[in-house]
């Protein structure tokens, strides 16, 4: 079989990932990745991190001392209590 491009790619450079797609960075191995701050909200967007993005939000207000508060749900059609 052919190496694919991301192969031959690997051969003549270093991967990098500019992503916030933590899927996505455990999939394709890159040697280093980065982000920013536009990149981290548009996965934490993604339905597959919901629970991710969920979660930090329930520490945070644990940690601020704040009950927990209603949110858009991930396809911003309806409140979503957590």
């Amino acid at each position: 079989m052919a190496p694919t491009l991301l192969e031959q790619l690997r051969q003549l450079s270093v991967v990098v990932a500019d992503t916030g797609d933590l899927r996505a960075i455990e999939q394709h191995q890159p040697r280093d990745a980065t982000t920013n701050p536009t990149l981290i909200g548009q996965a934490a967007r993604m339905p597959a991190y919901a629970e991710v993005v969920d979660e930090a939000l329930r520490w945070a207000r644990r940690e601020a001392g704040q009950p927990p508060q209603p949110r858009p749900s991930s396809r911003g059609r309806s409140i979503a209590w957590r």
